[in-house]
């Protein structure tokens, strides 16, 4: 899907904005259209029994499609009803009517992401091809998830990133990070038939609590408090686990390790002030650290210090031999990662 239904924006020429802009227009009214044709089905059935539908049909064929499907619905949840009709049995014609109804969403979303790439060319926001490209691969990415990769070395790479986080995430969840790492991998791999098959304290070492903090309770928010367009959808920080009662289910197990990061980092943050400060801190040291880390490899021959005074302030570091001196200053280094949809701006601005 990634190749076949988005725009190839390097041959398509200039476009006049108004053009654009209308395109953008339709393709929202189209989108809120599909929305609430799949609000109808997901009424009209157990949510259960959807997700466990799509979640076989994903384990006999996986699709970009499928995945991106049921990682939709199980965002739905929070939302979801448990005093209307709750049928079990997904008819034949419904089920298709919902695949062919987030298919047209799912296109309709990744051409308002190529309509909006070309706005930002347009109003000079976005300068060059190679920028407009990355811009759409990225909302593609958001849109269908990253392509499936090996699982152990998704985990490796998680250890690797989030080990400078390794008291604090002791603090608040009593996995420890290698918990919940091993928890993680266990709810990704294990194989899923029935719906106790996606419960999470019984088939991982978690605790209610800790599970419990990366949950969100499902049917406990009303439809029109959010919006529920794929390009406006929370991003990656939002919780893995919904929770029915005392239950813990992990029906989108694969975001645990796509989102792994900013998943345990708002869980660790929402912890309170202490917390934010203390992670903040350690992200912004590690962002310095890295790159200057390249720095010292390159220049092996030179002296360094770190946080050299200059002026009023300091420079991240200094490097220097003889009379030859180079300052280094990462500009982006108090930034944080933040868990964000990249979409959500550009869709307020573009409708």
């Amino acid at each position: 899907m990634r190749e076949s239904d988005c725009w190839h924006l390097r041959s398509i020429g200039e476009i006049p904005l108004e053009k654009v802009q209308k395109n953008l227009r339709e393709l929202s009214t189209f989108m809120e259209t599909g929305v609430e044709v799949i609000k109808s089905i997901f009424f009209a059935y157990h949510p259960f029994a959807l997700i466990i539908r799509v979640s076989q049909d994903l384990a006999y064929e996986p699709t970009e499609q499928s995945r991106a499907l049921l990682s939709y619905l199980v965002s739905l949840l929070p939302f979801a009803r448990l005093d209307g009709p709750t049928l079990d049995e997904v008819s034949t014609k419904e089920y298709r009517r919902l695949t062919n109804s987030f298919d047209e969403l799912l296109r309709k979303s990744i051409r308002w992401v190529d309509n909006t790439a070309l706005r930002l060319r347009s109003e000079g926001t976005i300068v060059g091809d190679e920028v407009m490209l990355a811009f759409q691969e990225e909302g593609l990415a958001f849109l269908l998830g990253p392509e499936p990769s090996d699982v152990e070395q998704q985990i490796r790479a998680l250890q690797y990133r989030l080990q400078p986080f390794n008291t604090l995430i002791s603090d608040v969840f009593a996995a420890k990070l290698d918990g919940l790492l091993a928890a993680f991998k266990l709810l990704v791999q294990a194989p899923k038939h029935h719906l106790q098959d996606w419960e999470v304290v019984s088939n991982t070492a978690l605790t209610e609590r800790d599970a419990h903090l990366l949950s969100v309770e499902m049917a406990s928010q009303s439809w029109d408090e959010s919006s529920h367009l794929l390009i406006e959808r929370e991003g990656s920080s939002r919780p893995p686990f919904v929770r029915l009662r005392s239950t813990y289910y992990a029906f989108d197990a694969h975001r645990l390790l796509v989102d792994g990061y900013a998943i345990i980092k708002a869980a660790v943050i929402g912890q309170g002030e202490e917390f934010k400060n203390a992670w903040r801190e350690i992200e912004q040291t590690k962002n310095r650290l890295l790159p200057i880390t390249f720095f010292t490899a390159m220049l092996s021959n030179m002296h360094w210090q770190r946080d050299w005074p200059l002026g009023e302030g300091s420079v991240d570091a200094l490097f220097e031999r003889d009379e030859k001196r180079l300052l280094i200053q990462v500009p982006w280094a108090d930034w944080t990662t933040q868990g964000i949809n990249p979409l959500v701006v550009q869709s307020a601005q573009g409708t």
